[in-house]
């Protein structure tokens, strides 16, 4: 297939961006790759398969996490994968953003599209957010235990998710849009 590029007059933020290739999506799985990740070449693959034999709405996938230092040498590699703690999505959720980066998730359009995309007013967050969300319309999730994603850290990038004020301003927005453990939200800036 071809790839259709589309640019926005101004800076509108990642979800604004997110939103809109769905919106010109003509395809019925809907994946993110972030800019400083990358895709093993059998993950769309194997995520598809899934869904289609187990009518499953969205799919995540285990994730390689290298850390990289200011001088661009790598300090660390882990593997990464983590399942609901019980069968209740909504329960486990709450406690826990199982299913991590948007990298690693393959959803289905029409499903992203009735939950109503990403939140475009919060710049952290915005994937809880949207699996909180996601959950509480009873849509199945499932996960991969295999390293399909390589996810990079880089401690001379100030990436999104660590800046205080906007993780604070953000962990307000979804205080007041759930009822999340408050101990949880501070936890995940550690």
């Amino acid at each position: 297939g071809k790839i259709k590029y589309y640019r926005f007059g101004t800076n509108q933020g990642a979800n604004a961006c997110r939103n809109k290739g769905v919106a010109l999506s003509t395809f019925s799985f809907i994946a993110f790759l972030d800019d400083d990740d990358t895709w093993e070449s059998s993950k769309l693959e194997k995520q598809i398969n899934l869904m289609n034999s187990n009518n499953i709405d969205l799919c995540y996938t285990g994730k390689n996490i290298t850390y990289i230092n200011k001088s661009l040498i790598i300090i660390k590699k882990r593997y990464s994968f983590s399942s609901p703690k019980s069968n209740n999505l909504s329960s486990s959720i709450m406690k826990s953003n199982f299913i991590g980066t948007t990298s690693s998730v393959l959803i289905r359009k029409s499903n992203f599209e009735e939950v109503g995309g990403f939140d475009e007013k919060m710049s952290a967050l915005q994937d809880y957010d949207f699996y909180l969300r996601f959950i509480s319309f009873n849509f199945s999730v499932k996960g991969i235990n295999e390293p399909l994603v390589n996810y990079y850290v880089y401690n001379n990038k100030s990436a999104i998710s660590k800046s205080l004020k906007k993780g604070l301003i953000s962990s307000m927005i979804l205080l007041k849009k759930n009822k999340i453990n408050f101990c949880f939200l501070i936890n995940l800036f550690k």
